[in-house]
């Protein structure tokens, strides 16, 4: 995302040319006092470098928590003074734009971002982009006040390492004449970059980063392909359709890992499944090393895994579904994002509820209000009868219709009860 920064109204934009010639009479009178009086503060008679220094108008970036109650949230914002007449600037008109970039402050590694709005497509790193205009040689830019160029959410980046850290914004103010390259924070070459400023802000990550994924890839996918297997044994009938979808996902693994991994990540996996389908493991100590080791992502993707596995037989069995549940709470994981991936799944697969309708089905939880069951309810029909009035006759209908079929049916029960 790019943004403007002319719209902002504390950005102040200064003709630099009465300014220039303004500095230009004061520094030949001060030449030509020292002539007179003889002053010999200045090396060599001239002038002093720090006679013509605006005090505190470096160009400079701070990272600072958000000022919204309830916020979460951090911003990035920029003030300070860009000179038209520097060295790296064109002769004539320069067009201006600041790249900003967050790395971990101990590991230098990249943060990835969630957000496509600030996110460099070339890495899938974070990256907001602010543009500043064009400016002359004669010209600066003044911002005086503080300006928010970006306000970033926890939940929207993937940080490298777990624990306390130090967030650094790292801003390459660029000539965009001059298609300046930078992936991942990091300059191919220095041309069209003008300078670069550095804000650095400590925050703490209780979820583990994706270098900690790394280094425990392989705990992570054993527990994994155990918490398939244990959703698809959970109804006593471990269909062969199931077992399918595991070993699809198991395959998909083996083809990404690296060819001096391959080997060894399928011996791992099948021992694995081989484990978990004999009883071999602890759902519960699964749950716990899953938690302990992997990132939101990696949990969303688990949790997306064992939701094909229910629906790989054609039904949506309770006792399945509960399992999921249990696993989805005990990670930790947001429930309106789980239900939100869950029916994307559903709804291109041909499934029927087994076991009639349930709560847990439906994504209802148990400990809820009437009131708050009912309106839950209410808002799922609307939803699921909207989209079965766009969809064509088969699978995709049906699983619609179901949906509202026992959306009805709890309704039903509801208000009898």
């Amino acid at each position: 995302m790019t943004l403007n920064i002319s719209s902002i109204n504390n950005y102040v934009y200064a003709d630099g040319g009465n300014t220039f010639t303004f500095i230009i009479i004061i520094g030949i009178l001060y030449w030509f006092w020292t002539l007179m009086t003889g002053d010999s503060s200045s090396s060599g008679g001239g002038f002093s470098g720090s006679s013509l220094n605006f005090s505190g108008d470096r160009f400079q970036s701070q990272i600072k928590e958000s000022t919204k109650k309830n916020d979460e949230n951090i911003d990035i914002e920029i003030k300070g003074k860009i000179d038209g007449s520097e060295p790296k600037m064109n002769p004539f008109i320069t067009s201006l734009s600041l790249k900003t970039y967050l790395f971990d402050g101990k590991s230098n590694e990249p943060f990835y971002s969630l957000n496509n709005n600030c996110k460099d497509l070339t890495s899938e790193s974070f990256m907001t982009e602010t543009g500043l205009g064009q400016i002359r040689y004669d010209q600066f830019k003044h911002i005086r006040n503080w300006v928010k160029i970006a306000s970033i959410s926890k939940k929207d980046i993937i940080h490298p390492r777990k624990g306390d850290r130090s967030i650094v914004a790292k801003s390459f103010l660029v000539d965009t004449n001059k298609f300046p390259i930078i992936v991942a924070g990091k300059p191919y070459s220095n041309i069209g970059i003008i300078k670069t400023i550095k804000s650095s802000y400590k925050m703490s990550f209780d979820s583990p980063g994706y270098l900690d994924e790394i280094d425990n890839n392989e705990e992570i996918l054993c527990s994994i392909v155990d918490l398939a297997v244990n959703v698809a044994k959970s109804d006593k009938d471990f269909d062969i359709k199931e077992g399918e979808i595991i070993k699809k996902w198991m395959t998909e693994v083996y083809k990404d890992s690296l060819d001096e991994y391959k080997v060894e990540t399928k011996r791992i996996l099948n021992e694995q499944f081989k484990k978990s389908f004999a009883s071999e493991t602890s759902l519960n100590k699964s749950v716990k090393t899953f938690n302990e080791l992997a990132g939101i992502t990696q949990k969303f993707n688990a949790i997306d895994l064992c939701v094909k596995v229910l629906t790989a037989d054609g039904k949506e069995d309770n006792k399945e579904t509960q399992m999921i549940e249990k696993i989805v709470a005990d990670l930790g994981l947001n429930h309106k994002e789980y239900l939100i991936r869950k029916e994307k799944i559903l709804l291109n697969s041909d499934i029927s509820i087994s076991g009639g309708c349930t709560e847990a089905s439906l994504g209802i939880d148990s400990k809820w209000t009437k009131s708050k069951k009912m309106k839950f309810i209410k808002s799922e029909f609307i939803k699921w009868n909207g989209r079965l009035n766009t969809l064509k006759e088969g699978a995709q209908r049906e699983s619609a219709q179901n949906k509202l079929n026992c959306l009805a049916e709890l309704k039903l029960q509801y208000e009898k009860g």
